[in-house]
């Protein structure tokens, strides 16, 4: 699991954030809390899921790229809401994978 540099954290998990990510590293999920990542299919951009999913055997354990943590659908759905509007002000376009990747690479 990888976690993008500019991760994106709602409000209520901020003071957790560390915690968060070191149980997600472990495989563990983290009672409410929801993950966004980066699809597995190119052609899409964002999912999100609530992380007691990890607890399902090889559930995007080795391959989630995480570009958000947020502690309820509703703050799931902002943040998605929130990371579109930063793609198009930057970028002028919806294509928010190419965004972040470019934003990942650029901080190595």
């Amino acid at each position: 699991m990888e976690f993008y540099k500019d991760l994106y954290v709602s409000e209520s998990l901020k003071k957790r954030k560390d915690k968060i990510i070191r149980k997600l590293k472990e495989g563990k999920g983290s009672f409410g809390c929801y993950i966004i990542t980066l699809t597995r299919n190119p052609a899409n951009e964002l999912e999100f899921y609530d992380s007691v999913f990890l607890h399902q055997k090889n559930y995007m354990r080795n391959s989630a790229f995480v570009v958000g943590l947020a502690g309820c659908y509703e703050e799931a759905l902002e943040l998605v809401r929130q990371i579109s509007e930063d793609t198009y002000e930057k970028r002028r376009d919806a294509k928010i994978r190419k965004y972040i990747l470019e934003q990942q690479g650029s901080r190595n």
